[in-house]
């Protein structure tokens, strides 16, 4: 189902531009308690839209996230790929594990990566 729900969210960055980063960050469609959906600018590393605020400051970090693994090249080669890795809880600042799916799509010209992702073992944000 994930992988569904980004090929749909990037289906609409297609066909809308950088005008879909406001409607899937703000809608109720794309944002339901933790799942949300961020597109990143591929070429700098910048969230360009995310539903969750605190996503913003995750360009600042995301090598660390995935430590050290190039995910922009992974999804640039294949087009498409899962990505497992540990981030601190927001409540507990404990690491958790979490999945996220992320696809590459243009933008208007620009190379984005939309993609949404979950806490695989359920406790506080």
């Amino acid at each position: 189902r994930l992988q569904e729900f980004v090929r749909c969210a990037t289906a609409r960055v297609e066909s809308m531009g950088f005008f879909a980063g406001s409607v899937l960050a703000s809608h109720s469609r794309w944002r339901s308690g933790p799942i949300h959906v961020f597109g990143i600018n591929a070429t700098t590393g910048d969230v360009e839209f995310s539903g969750d605020p605190s996503d913003s400051p995750f360009s600042e970090g995301i090598e660390a996230v995935f430590d050290g693994r190039d995910m922009v090249g992974v999804v640039d080669t294949f087009g498409e790929a899962y990505w497992y890795y540990n981030l601190g809880s927001r409540g507990t600042g404990e690491a958790r594990s979490a999945v996220a799916f992320v696809k590459r799509v243009l933008a208007q010209g620009v190379p984005l990566l939309v993609g949404s992702g979950y806490h695989t073992v359920p406790g506080p944000n």
